[in-house]
């Protein structure tokens, strides 16, 4: 070992308080020895961290980040930064101690890490969990029923929430085994384990699930206010209104405070919502069942839209990772998510079997719309559509922060940025126009497409693969791709219950992301040919395939 590194540094004292400073940073000199860097050579050092540039005294170049495998290094895992209510604060951390020879011969100083102080009560976090899965998709429960029934239903419903919790628990083990400072975020610990690839594949789809959600939320705003007073052209009238609202709450897509006043407004309007429309159909449902328009068992071919509606309805895994950063009681942590969870699951079955059995397939979009027209109901309507309406911005923040990020827009100058704000122009206005398109009857189409295409892969798919990989990422040296290292993933030394349960949620995952992607797309062509009298199948038997692409 070479001498030189055995060398203490001389202690630095703080003049003031008399304490000791432990994380002073040295400069290198090209000879050899080493001095405390002065107070604006540190702060150069720190303002040169992001972007690599140098810094020091005496000739002595600085690295801006470390090149090992094992650290990979702030490039690689730049996810999006999220933000949860009040218990999410950034502080610059103590340079990051590497673990891998390559950084210590280098003599790269390390980089100051932006870290979440964990100050949110284990209460607190529990109602960030509650809210992040309980939103607008439990209106369209009763309409999912109609791809299962009201006996295979419950059931597959149960075993959907049982994946989705297990899956929500592999996650959080994966970012508990990586433990490192830097792997913070849902798309950080992707990062780290399967390398870019993959972290611009979940970006993607945390991309596709926001901004359909946030369609969705226009399409159905605008379905319940145009239902109130019907006139031509209600429905696209009322798009345009919802989105000129929502538009200047997305401008400040990084301002968390102040959308907060938008959270809480959508927290008491969802919550009034759901137990009037859950005493409204109760009500009708003591009155007998809508015998003749509800089924026991539907045709297995459906139970996949089935599935992957269940998926998009529990939508709050992306949030699991942020809350457990924040929250100050980690140990008691996963348990508390499992009981949520539960309870989630539990409400969900009730709600809709309950609608399902009073409506049966006579509900179309949600419970709201089939409710008897007085002063009530309006007033349920347009509590719903305020709570759709306050909900949008705060579903547009996790998608415009990945497009920033794509566009290289920093976050303290996302008002200023011309980029920035012609990125959230056309964002809004491409949801805007596809909803006045589309129709809002089309509403559970799309949270089955969504639940298919992209909320099965963050809900199930990546966090099974997790569980298989992350173990081997860690001690692994290898370069994250390539099939000498995902091999692992299929020569596991031994088998386990947990192991059993990864490749079952897998096969799951992939039949529920292509089947329903596949069956959606049908659906979409009969509902647009239903206009016209004809059928899907009177479609494809014809003569011209450009009909059946235009249609889709």
């Amino acid at each position: 070992t070479d001498e030189k590194n055995k060398r203490r540094r001389p202690k630095q004292m703080d003049q003031q308080t008399g304490e000791e400073m432990t994380s002073a940073p040295y400069l290198a000199h090209e000879d050899g020895h080493e001095e405390p860097a002065r107070e604006d050579q540190t702060a150069a050092w720190v303002n040169n961290a992001d972007g690599g540039g140098t810094a020091g005294g005496g000739g002595g170049k600085q690295a801006a980040a470390s090149s090992g495998n094992n650290n990979l290094g702030q490039g690689l895992l730049d996810g999006t930064e999220s933000e949860v209510g009040d218990g999410l604060e950034s502080v610059i951390d103590e340079p990051i101690i590497a673990d891998n020879a390559d950084d210590e011969e280098s003599g790269s100083p390390k980089v100051p890490l932006a870290k979440v102080i964990p100050n949110t009560s284990l209460y607190k976090s529990a109602f960030h969990i509650f809210k992040g899965n309980v939103g607008t998709g439990v209106f369209l429960l009763p309409t999912i029923y109609n791809d299962a029934g009201y006996i295979a239903g419950p059931i597959i419903a149960l075993c959907c929430g049982a994946m989705v919790v297990d899956a929500t628990m592999m996650l959080l083990r994966a970012k508990k085994k990586i433990n490192r400072d830097e792997v913070q975020s849902y798309p950080q610990v992707v990062a780290f384990v399967f390398g870019n690839v993959f972290r611009m594949i979940i970006n993607a789809a945390i991309v596709a699930t926001q901004f359909g959600f946030c369609m969705m939320y226009l399409q159905f705003a605008a379905g319940l206010l145009a239902s109130i007073h019907p006139f031509a052209e209600a429905y696209r009238v009322w798009v345009l209104i919802g989105l000129c609202l929502v538009f200047p709450m997305t401008l400040a897509s990084n301002n968390m405070s102040l959308l907060a006043i938008a959270s809480a407004t959508a927290t008491c309007c969802v919550f009034f919502c759901v137990l009037s429309t859950l005493g409204e159909t109760g009500s009708k449902l003591s009155g007998g069942a809508a015998t003749e328009h509800i089924t026991a068992v539907v045709s297995p071919m459906r139970w996949v839209l089935y599935v992957a509606s269940s998926m998009s309805v529990l939508e709050g895994i992306a949030l699991v990772l942020p809350v457990e950063n924040a929250c100050k009681d980690k140990e008691k942590f996963a348990p508390m998510v499992k009981m949520i969870l539960a309870m989630i699951i539990v409400i969900y079955l009730v709600y809709g079997i309950v609608g399902y059995l009073a409506y049966g397939s006579t509900i179309t979009v949600s419970v709201v719309n089939v409710l008897e027209v007085n002063a009530f109901t309006i007033v349920i309507k347009v509590a719903l559509a305020m709570n759709l309406l306050m909900t949008y911005p705060l579903q547009f923040v996790p998608a415009i922060q990945i497009i920033d990020q794509a566009l290289r827009i920093e976050k303290h100058r996302a008002l200023k940025s011309s980029r920035a704000i012609v990125a959230r122009v056309m964002s809004n206005l491409f949801m805007g126009c596809l909803a006045m398109l589309i129709g809002a009857d089309t509403v559970g189409l799309i949270l089955a497409f969504i639940g298919s295409l992209a909320a099965t892969l963050l809900a199930v798919i990546l966090p099974a693969l997790l569980e298989l990989q992350t173990d081997y990422a860690i001690s692994s040296q290898r370069h994250r791709s390539g099939w000498a290292y995902f091999k692992n993933l299929f020569r596991q030394p031994r088998f386990t219950f947990i192991k059993c349960r990864c490749y079952l949620y897998l096969v799951v995952g992939i039949v529920t992301m292509f089947a329903g992607t596949i069956t959606c797309l049908f659906d979409a062509a009969e509902l647009g040919h239903h206009k016209n009298g004809k059928s899907v199948q009177h479609l494809i038997n014809g003569t011209k395939a450009s009909d059946l692409l235009g249609d889709l």
